[in-house]
């Protein structure tokens, strides 16, 4: 349910319209979306076998400083305490505000709240900004009592969730009104040569989408049986989000042509009113608005993990190392976490972030996945409860597709890539700051 959870969220309700700029063929998109898995799944099943070797809070943080050293754990903690986790958070938040609105018209969600001026930066704050840090304070803090009624939350809100999406295929073919001749031609292509280009920028967002398959590795240390739980639970959540995504756009399809989807950000909407007609959005508003949640309470409940397993290396602040005595969760990292997220959520810069974040998020996740092959060569002994089907291949297959994307748009998104490096880098310097104060005080 965290896998699942974590990576149905907005994503699926949106992505497919910007999918249909650059590939205007039903069969294309459908081959991205099943490309997009398939890639998803190698990368799954590569961290299944890290998971289970290395069953610690904090996910990839502990298997890239168990690979490469130090450093390279910090920097992937850096850039999602930075960017990636609170930035998502912060953006899942103003979404599930606004959605609620939509659900539950609030008459003051619209409207501006204060205006205030910080020299000559001046900044709005809207009522739908409160609710989204209300939002942001309450999952904190459910999550904060303990990991118990954070899952419980999280069960819920997941199967909600996958309930509502088997409803809405199951009315939608049966009596939508939509059509299978949308899918004709299937394989139409008049871009010329820049087929492989336009695939390799479709897949960006759509592995934005697919983000989320390795939700459980972040809370290994509190599973039980991590080495059998760990991996099952990561193919699972895997597979079952590559069927719900394929039969949803496949849904699309049915209900709209190609051309009618380009450019549509709130696909979800726009699909259930052309198949049930315009009084089925608050309908479909109501699921995204489930979907988002779960997501969002996935994103809160993992990221305090990667900075709590950080700070209890001396790589971050002290505090947030801290287990609460009475419920045995790293409340202090949750509330960091929380405090920073609702600056991203005023400041109004947590989408930009996110974007120059995207592109470091597919490099740091390939780099972890090499590191399956890097240990297994350095420590050929170390117990390895699961080992990844399909070795040397299906891992081979995830870092190769992801170096792909990155070098696609490293040509066709130049800017936001070397955005995305210097937010790494400033990584660099809060590292050696961390490291001087710890040996300092050692020192002493």
């Amino acid at each position: 349910m965290l896998v699942v959870g974590n990576t149905i969220g907005v994503g699926i309700f949106t992505t497919s319209g910007v999918m249909a700029e650059q590939l205007p063929s039903p069969g294309l998109m459908l081959i991205v979306w099943a490309l997009g898995g398939l890639l998803s799944l190698a990368g799954a099943l590569a961290w299944a076998e890290l998971a289970a070797a290395f069953p610690l809070a904090g996910g990839e943080y502990n298997y890239l400083r168990e690979a490469f050293g130090p450093f390279w754990g910090f920097l992937s903690g850096w850039a999602a305490f930075l960017a990636s986790f609170s930035g998502s958070i912060a953006v899942l938040a103003i979404a599930l505000a606004e959605y609620l609105a939509g659900v539950f018209p609030f008459t003051f969600t619209g409207g501006t709240l204060a205006s205030f001026s910080l020299g000559s930066v001046a900044l709005t704050v809207s009522w739908n900004q409160l609710l989204a840090i209300v939002l942001v304070w309450v999952f904190s803090l459910l999550n904060y009592r303990g990991l118990h009624l954070g899952s419980w939350t999280q069960n819920l809100l997941s199967l909600s969730k996958l309930a509502a999406i088997a409803v809405l295929l199951v009315a939608g073919f049966y009596y939508g009104h939509g059509s299978w001749t949308h899918f004709s031609p299937l394989l139409a292509w008049s871009g010329g040569s820049r087929i492989v280009s336009a695939t390799g920028l479709a897949l960006i967002p759509v592995m934005f989408t697919y983000s989320g398959w390795n939700a459980a590795a972040y809370i290994a240390s509190e599973v039980r049986n991590p080495e059998t739980n760990l991996p099952r639970s990561l193919a699972l959540g895997t597979l079952i989000t590559i069927v719900a995504y394929l039969a949803l756009n496949v849904l699309y399809l049915y209900a709209l042509p190609v051309a009618a989807l380009s450019g549509v950000v709130r696909v979800g909407e726009q699909t259930t009113s052309a198949l049930f007609g315009p009084r089925a959005a608050q309908t479909i508003s109501a699921l995204i608005a489930v979907s988002i949640a779960s997501a969002f309470n996935v994103m809160v409940l993992t990221g305090g993990r990667i900075y709590f397993a950080m700070a209890r290396d001396r790589v971050f602040f002290s505090r947030a190392a801290e287990l609460h005595p009475r419920f045995h969760t790293p409340g202090n990292a949750l509330l960091l976490q929380a405090a920073w997220t609702s600056l991203l959520i005023l400041s109004g810069t947590f989408e930009q972030l996110l974007t120059y974040a995207t592109i470091v998020i597919v490099s740091i996740s390939a780099i972890t996945v090499s590191a399956v092959f890097v240990l297994r060569w350095r420590r050929p002994d170390l117990p390895r409860p699961y080992h990844v089907w399909g070795y040397p291949w299906m891992p081979m297959l995830y870092v190769v597709g992801s170096a792909g994307i990155f070098v696609n748009a490293l040509w066709e998104r130049p800017v936001e890539c070397l955005l995305g490096a210097g937010l790494c880098a400033a990584g660099v310097p809060a590292y050696w700051w961390w490291r001087r104060v710890d040996s300092s005080s050692n020192t002493a």
